[in-house]
């Protein structure tokens, strides 16, 4: 005797389809953005980066995910930045970083730079997270260029 079971797994399928195409589009967005990018949890802890924000910061993003935020500002904003951070996570909402104060940046190499931040947060998997877009600031461009 035999028991056969036949499913049509068409719309399974298609489902799983549509979610792979989701996550190629969203891996395109993240990594192609103009920004660097960078996702922290609610403790201050790297948990993703894209290439520019390797090239802007100059850590490989091996070195930077799973490191608290702090590691990309100077040495002397570190103690300060928890709690704004923390206050920050309590009335979360998509805001620029430090409106009307001038931010630095530190790199690897140590040296600094003025930056330019703006704050979203994003739920995923029930964490709360926060999603960072950082540049130089105009201020730097343009003394930069010149």
């Amino acid at each position: 005797m035999v028991l056969a079971v036949v499913r049509d797994v068409t719309e399974r399928r298609a489902t799983e389809e549509a979610l792979r195409q989701s996550r190629t589009m969203f891996q395109k967005f993240y990594e192609q953005s103009p920004d660097a990018t960078i996702v922290v949890d609610e403790i201050g802890r790297i948990e993703r980066v894209n290439a520019v924000a390797e090239a802007l910061f100059g850590f490989s993003r091996e070195r930077m995910v799973g490191q608290s935020i702090e590691k990309l500002l100077p040495t002397r904003f570190r103690d300060r930045h928890w709690a704004h951070r923390a206050s920050y996570m309590k009335d979360a909402r998509m805001r620029p970083m430090g409106t009307g104060l001038p931010l630095f940046a530190r790199r690897a190499d140590g040296s600094e730079f003025p930056v330019d931040i703006m704050l979203n947060p994003i739920e995923i998997k029930q964490r709360r997270m926060v999603l960072a877009s950082a540049r130089p600031s105009a201020i730097y461009r343009c003394r930069c260029s010149t």
